[in-house]
């Protein structure tokens, strides 16, 4: 280590600009930083394949439908299963809908979801590798979902996504970055408090409607 590179503490530098600070010790053009932006690799045919699967179909390409994520891995910064199960009320008459998720509490909140709706897959579990969900996220038409790393996936592959963020980060730091990704919260004096579980009344995500996330998806 060679430099040191002041970080500056504002809320609103996005952590992106933030982790390319120390490239600016290096003598590039600083027009070049003005290009950043977030990528990840092309999928390849095994991934594609996976999600193929999964639809039951034969190509991506001519196939239609939507991404639900409804986890976090932090409970502060989800939505009540009510809300995700009125959202895909709305949605599944006219769209497929392909769930995505860890862990088995996902696995339940989805299944409690969906019971008895149709159009809707369970993807979670081991039922995508991670390359298959980045494929998933890159041939979908929409991605909803809450402070997770599926809207980051969303941005990277150029997938319009329509995200809930909470107050307890900044926003503007680490809202996903693509051209198409559309942060929804609630702005209010507290934000960000920067409390890792959040508080009781959490009113930065209160009042948010599925119907707010319909509009924005289209």
């Amino acid at each position: 280590a060679t430099h040191l590179v002041d970080a500056p503490e504002s809320p609103f530098v996005h952590q992106g600009a933030r982790l390319a600070l120390p490239l600016h010790a290096l003598p590039i053009d600083p027009v070049h930083f003005q290009l950043r932006k977030p990528t990840l690799p092309s999928s390849d045919a095994v991934s594609i394949q996976e999600v193929c699967s999964l639809l039951q179909v034969s190509r991506l390409e001519d196939t239609r439908y939507r991404i639900i994520q409804m986890g976090s891995g932090d409970t502060c910064k989800e939505m009540p299963v009510s809300f995700w199960r009125e959202l895909t009320e709305k949605l599944s008459p006219e769209h497929t809908l392909l769930f995505t998720g860890r862990g088995r509490r996902d696995e339940e909140n989805v299944a409690t979801v969906i019971r008895g709706l149709r159009n809707c897959v369970n993807a979670c579990g081991d039922r995508l590798t991670w390359s298959g969900f980045v494929a998933a996220v890159r041939y979908a038409e929409v991605l909803y979902g809450v402070d997770s790393m599926a809207g980051h996936v969303a941005g990277a592959v150029g997938t319009k996504c329509v995200v809930v963020y909470g107050g307890t980060v900044g926003v503007a730091r680490f809202r996903p970055e693509g051209r198409d990704s559309i942060v929804f919260t609630n702005h209010v004096p507290c934000s960000p408090c920067f409390q890792k579980f959040g508080c009781a009344a959490m009113t930065c995500m209160q009042g948010i409607k599925p119907d707010d996330l319909v509009r924005l998806g289209y």
